[in-house]
């Protein structure tokens, strides 16, 4: 019973620590799987918000909730579909829960948690997008005045909405200032976010290789910092995808995309979500993968119908669209199939190997997978490797050696 109940508090716990405040970002990990790290946090703190909590008894949310009311612990329900649960009244969301406390803190913490809380709404993307540019605008101010360590990134969130709204001059001065700022650095979670903002800026003005390189070091430094696996990595990976995919390296862009939709995905509609779907549709559109682009195409369009206006995406959705249609239009067939021998070497040549090394994985000699490769591109009608692995995925040919899309 005692392990039941370690499983099910680790399992509420990992939703309710995974956000769980902006003045901690630089610690946050993985703590919801440390039994010791949760044992420390029940024994400190007395006051509880479980986001998700469920109203239904049989529910894991529910169960720890009501065990951990019932040993005196404050409990404070977090689910928008909910008025009220175990007595309790229910937040909506967390910043709600600290907005409707805030009066009761000294006038400097009352500030902090305004700031926070306009950052919370702005930074998630779930609004419509001219709130969310008031929120990030009102955050700038708020930082400049009161909170300097948050200034970074709060102009890094006002640059990606003002950018997002199409106004790419207004998102550059934004983004600049926070790069600049004298401790940009030492603020990660903005000073990531500010590069991967940049990068997107420099794709738009068609600097690719300054891009990729500005997103391949912010995704580093990311990954050296603890942050690899967090919100503000998210747009790292999309501008590197971004960068590559103008760059017509698509298998690499691709996956840094796949990379940042994970990052990014959400089951409610939101605008960063929905603009790494668009740029992943493009990728795989590329890479001839047509039937995951239209799956990511709708799933965009989903997320865009939320929103009364789009600004930029809903232009990026358009031209998603008739790529797909001009690559659907325009796909040729094969003439001849691949022979079981051919088809073996055409779905390695999907991967990164070298020739010699698809050779010893296939047990071949050089000689017979350049004989193969050359049937390859007469049957497929095409002149380098790049093309017969665009044109396999187009006719179907790679689907069993496809990563999971």
């Amino acid at each position: 019973m005692n392990q039941l109940l370690q499983t099910r508090l680790g399992t509420t716990l990992s939703a309710t620590c995974g956000y769980s405040g902006l003045r901690s970002n630089r610690r946050q990990n993985a703590m919801a799987d440390d039994i010791t790290t949760l044992r420390r946090i029940l024994g400190t703190a007395r006051t509880i918000a479980v986001v998700g909590l469920s109203a239904e008894w049989h529910r894991p949310s529910h169960f720890a909730a009501q065990y951990m009311q019932a040993k005196g612990y404050r409990m404070i329900p977090v689910n928008p579909r909910y008025e009220s649960i175990l007595g309790v009244r229910c937040f909506a969301r967390l910043e709600d829960i600290a907005e409707a406390h805030r009066g009761g803190l000294p006038e400097a913490e009352q500030r902090y948690v305004e700031l926070v809380v306009a950052l919370s709404r702005a930074s998630f993307l779930d609004q419509q997008l001219e709130t969310t540019l008031a929120n990030a605008s009102r955050c700038v101010d708020l930082a400049r005045r009161h909170v300097d360590d948050l200034l970074v990134i709060t102009l890094a969130v006002f640059a990606y909405a003002t950018y997002l709204r199409g106004d790419s001059t207004g998102a550059r001065t934004a983004v600049e200032e926070g790069i600049a700022h004298p401790n940009g650095p030492r603020q990660l979670h903005g000073f990531t976010y500010a590069r991967a903002v940049h990068a997107l800026l420099e794709c738009e003005a068609g600097r690719p290789q300054m891009a990729e390189a500005e997103a391949r070091e912010t995704v580093i430094g990311a990954r050296q910092l603890g942050l690899a696996g967090l919100w503000s990595a998210g747009i790292a990976h999309h501008s590197l995808g971004q960068a590559l995919l103008q760059l017509g390296r698509v298998q690499e862009a691709e996956r840094e995309l796949e990379r940042a939709e994970v990052l990014r995905r959400s089951n409610d509609p939101r605008l960063d979500h929905a603009h790494t779907l668009l740029a992943l549709a493009q990728a795989r559109i590329a890479r001839g993968r047509l039937t995951l682009a239209a799956t990511e195409l709708a799933a965009a369009r989903e997320h865009l119908d939320g929103f009364a206006d789009v600004a930029r995406l809903s232009g990026l959705a358009d031209d998603v669209e008739r790529q797909l249609e001009e690559a659907r239009t325009g796909s040729p067939r094969a003439v001849e199939p691949p022979s079981p021998a051919e088809l073996a070497v055409l779905r390695l040549l999907a991967s990164e190997l070298t020739q010699r090394e698809i050779g010893s994985e296939l047990f071949l000699s050089m000689n017979t997978v350049k004989t193969h490769t050359r049937n390859l591109y007469g049957k497929l009608g095409v002149r380098s490797r790049e093309e017969a692995v665009r044109q396999a995925n187009v006719l179907g040919l790679l689907v069993c050696a496809d990563s999971p899309g």
